[in-house]
């Protein structure tokens, strides 16, 4: 039995940024491209929704002041491996990348973010990512179910 497929409208987005722009400007645009957006300005907002609803992707920046990106992203992880995390940062340096792909973020986007395509395509990747695996996933359980033995001798 296939896992039904996601569509734009279905996909819960949370976006975490210190910079009250970026949200906006993401929130509006990711809702043009009819996805569901929550915004936040600090990891403690984003652990308290996190807790209460399910996210199926991420948008994070890496330096924020009351946590930063990296731990929050441990904490994400933490709480739902299954979240798709997309990590945003300013500074490209190799270890805060590196070191995000550790702890488990799907990919990162430069700021400034002047290419809204690249935060599409990013999102329909991480969308599409999660589709493919939800799909296999899925088909994994209902095979074991059949294959399961009954338990009668």
């Amino acid at each position: 039995m296939m896992n039904e497929i996601l569509k734009n409208r279905d996909f819960r987005i949370l976006c975490v940024d210190d910079e009250v722009d970026i949200l906006e400007a993401l929130k509006t645009y990711l809702e043009l491209s009819g996805y569901n957006i929550d915004i936040v300005s600090s990891a403690r907002e984003a652990l308290n929704l996190i807790k209460q609803t399910t996210y199926h992707i991420v948008l994070l920046d890496i330096n924020m002041p009351d946590m930063n990106g990296l731990e929050l992203l441990r904490e994400i992880k933490m709480m739902n491996h299954d979240i798709v995390v997309i990590m945003i940062t300013a500074y490209s340096t190799t270890t805060k990348v590196a070191e995000s792909r550790f702890l488990g973020a799907f990919d990162y986007l430069l700021k400034p973010l002047q290419d809204v395509n690249a935060v599409a395509d990013a999102v329909k990747r991480a969308a599409d990512h999660i589709n493919k695996w939800g799909t296999a996933l899925t088909d994994t359980r209902e095979t074991r179910k059949k294959q399961a033995p009954t338990g009668r001798f």
